[in-house]
């Protein structure tokens, strides 16, 4: 597999403040990203040690790590390599998005929703507002370096 030499492998840290599904996401992709591209087995158990290593490092749990990857690691290369199913544009709706500031506090917050989601589709109105469950979106807060650069732009 192809690695340009450039590539620094500086991959999301684990104890940053982050959702566990970014954390999943990253583990999942990377590791479909190499099935799809080697077609041979020994190569496809190499890389994914490899990156592993490298997960590890950052501080990911490497039986995290081989849980995850297993579900891709144990589907066939073909259906991987087969469209992914997704509806045409027209067919597509906007979802419904709920925008907050992350917090680790509120880490449960989509759990919670999901949980309670049957109460909104007790009341007609409600049921005709919200037909699917809302997406979480998370705003970054603002950082140290925002404000140096804010200051800067007003002086």
């Amino acid at each position: 597999m192809y690695r340009k030499p450039t590539e620094n492998f500086q991959y999301l840290h684990r104890t940053s403040s982050h959702p566990d599904s970014v954390f999943k996401g990253l583990i999942k992709g990377e590791t479909l990203r190499i099935v799809r591209n080697c077609s041979d087995k020994k190569t496809q158990e190499e890389e994914t040690a490899f990156f592993h290593e490298k997960l590890t490092r950052r501080g990911y749990n490497p039986t995290t790590l081989k849980s995850i990857s297993q579900e891709i690691l144990n589907t066939s290369r073909e259906n991987l390599l087969q469209h992914t199913g997704r509806k045409s544009k027209k067919d597509l709706t906007p979802p419904l998005v709920m925008v907050t500031k992350f917090h680790p506090a509120i880490r449960k917050l989509s759990r919670t929703i999901r949980k309670h989601w049957k109460h909104t589709q007790n009341d007609p109105e409600c049921q005709a507002l919200f037909k699917n469950l809302p997406m979480i979106a998370y705003k970054r807060e603002k950082n140290l370096g925002d404000f140096i650069i804010s200051s800067k732009l007003r002086g």
